[in-house]
């Protein structure tokens, strides 16, 4: 899964995956790619994913999410 969350202020992982009544978290611009079928593609405004199945949170650098909002824009 890819895509961008939104919190309050910096992000901060240990609030971010701090355990709470929400299990369900949102997920804006998300795409959704199968590892072992890359052909398999999903793509949606935004998606819901389950905080309690997440092994690892990847940063990306502020240079890319400049490059892909630029891609996105008409």
């Amino acid at each position: 899964m890819r895509g961008s969350v939104q919190t309050p202020g910096d992000f901060s992982f240990d609030a971010f995956m701090a355990p709470t009544e929400q299990v369900f978290t949102a997920l804006f611009k998300g795409e959704l790619r199968a590892i072992l079928f890359p052909s398999i593609q999903a793509d949606s405004p935004a998606m819901l994913f389950n905080r309690d199945k997440v092994d690892a949170i990847a940063l990306l650098p502020r240079e890319e999410v400049r490059e892909l909002e630029e891609d996105e824009a008409p």
